[in-house]
């Protein structure tokens, strides 16, 4: 039963990591974009496509404020 509960925290921990460096980086591109045109489908769109732009951005500016 231990192994169970082990098993499914680690995935939990790992789905949770893996969701958080997806969905974070694309969440701030949406913001940005959602200002200038008013879409949300736009929005998505526009973040979706500068995924990297945005995540190098941000882990540039994480490592400057460190």
């Amino acid at each position: 039963m231990d192994n169970i509960n082990f098993g499914t925290g680690l995935f939990l921990l790992l789905m949770g990591v893996i969701g958080y460096m997806f969905l974070y980086p694309i969440g701030h591109g949406m913001m940005i974009a959602y200002s200038e045109h008013k879409s949300g489908v736009k929005a998505f769109n526009i973040a979706w496509k500068r995924y990297f732009t945005i995540t190098i951005a941000q882990a540039t500016l994480s490592v400057i404020t460190i």
